[in-house]
Parts: structure tokens; C-alpha cells; sequence
């Protein structure tokens, strides 16, 4: 399956996505956290990106140091 993983300073911060292939999300987030390049910052895997490159489809998102998966209903976590 393929994912879209973005480092950013913040969960509410824009970044252009990196493509990922991973079998699942849990792969995915596992993926993201060793390519992590800086402390403090927060990681977001998604399945889908908009024509900018952002993530459009949240799945996930790792802030302080531990996973939040997104609710399928609602996409609106913070």
C-alpha cells in the first residue's frame, strides 16, 4: 500500500509529503518514526495528497512522542 508521511514543526503545520510503501498504517508509522530527522517535531502519515503535495487524508499523527490514530467519522483530532 502506499502512504504519504510529512515532517512538520507542528500538527498544524503544511509540508509537502513523501511517498512511502508500507503493508500497514502500523508499518507506515513505523517507517515515519525512523526517518524522523528532528527532535520535538511532529509526523504525519496519510493515504492521500492534494495537487501541492499535502496531505489531504489523515490517518495518523505522532505528537510528543506518541501515536494518534484518526477517528474514521471525524477528521478533526485537534
Amino acid at each position: 500500500m502506499k502512504f504519504y508521511v510529512a515532517e512538520l514543526q507542528n500538527v498544524h503545520a503544511y509540508a509537502q509529503a513523501e511517498r512511502i510503501e508500507a503493508k500497514s498504517l502500523t508499518s507506515a508509522m513505523r517507517v515515519a518514526t525512523r526517518n524522523q530527522c528532528f527532535y520535538g517535531t511532529a509526523l504525519k502519515v496519510g493515504d492521500a495528497v492534494d495537487s501541492r503535495g499535502f496531505i489531504k487524508h489523515s490517518l495518523a499523527v505522532k505528537v510528543d512522542g506518541k501515536w494518534h490514530k484518526y477517528q474514521h467519522d471525524s477528521d478533526n483530532y485537534y
